[in-house]
């Protein structure tokens, strides 16, 4: 739920092209200036099991949630938990979104302080590979699959979890950690997208995620 302001009438140059990339939905749109507002009365009535990555086009945008204030390019990245108010007003709104489940990040990222807010600059880096991948998803959506849309977006989200994790200046061991923790949540996702399938078996997850038997195994010895 927003409050949205429209400088000028709306029309037809202005879209909203929806989709999903696993267990990500993908949301594009294109607009004229203007701004929103989510304030408390909406952040009570979000969903509380995910959070938004926001990839900006063209244009100026200022930002604010959670005491953060930003200034965004082309290519910067957003992140936004719903569970807080935030507000933002743009020259040109050309934007994709990424909504994502708390859980397929790592713990240690799993809470408002770690993302609200938080911007990622998009001209170098893996703030860059992030937001240029993020910034093509639209124009794939119909050649995705889902099996290779479920890669796709935990590979996503697992380069979004390795920027994070590098811009908070983490030391190797727990990077390392992270990503053993972050390979163990996408393989349980996989899990339950396939529970149908009559062939799945530890032979078939470890293969689908590119990890032999025994490693699989080692995973998840302390459960």
């Amino acid at each position: 739920p927003l409050d949205i302001l429209f400088a000028v009438v709306l029309d037809e140059g202005d879209r909203i092209v929806p989709g999903r990339v696993g267990v990500l939905k993908v949301a594009a749109w294109e607009r004229g200036p203007g701004g929103m507002t989510h304030r408390g009365a909406h952040a009570r009535r979000s969903d509380p099991d995910v959070f938004h990555l926001f990839v900006h086009g063209q244009g100026r945008v200022v930002g604010e949630q959670a005491g953060r204030q930003a200034e965004l390019v082309s290519g910067d990245v957003t992140l936004v938990d719903t569970s807080l108010p935030f507000r933002c007003i743009h020259e040109v709104s050309d934007v994709v979104c990424l909504t994502i489940p708390w859980t397929l990040l790592p713990t240690a990222q799993q809470s408002p302080n770690a993302v609200a807010g938080v911007l990622i600059g998009g001209g170098a880096g893996p703030g860059a590979l992030l937001s240029s991948l993020v910034r093509q998803l639209p124009g794939h959506l119909e050649g995705i699959d889902g099996q290779e849309g479920f890669r796709i977006g935990t590979a996503l989200v697992d380069l979004l979890s390795a920027t994070l994790a590098v811009s908070n200046g983490r030391p190797d061991h727990e990077v390392t950690d992270w990503a053993r923790r972050s390979l163990v949540q996408r393989i349980l996702v996989y899990i339950e997208d396939q529970l149908a399938d009559p062939e799945l078996s530890p032979s078939k997850v470890a293969e689908a995620h590119h990890i032999s038997v025994r490693y699989l195994h080692k995973l998840f010895a302390s459960q």
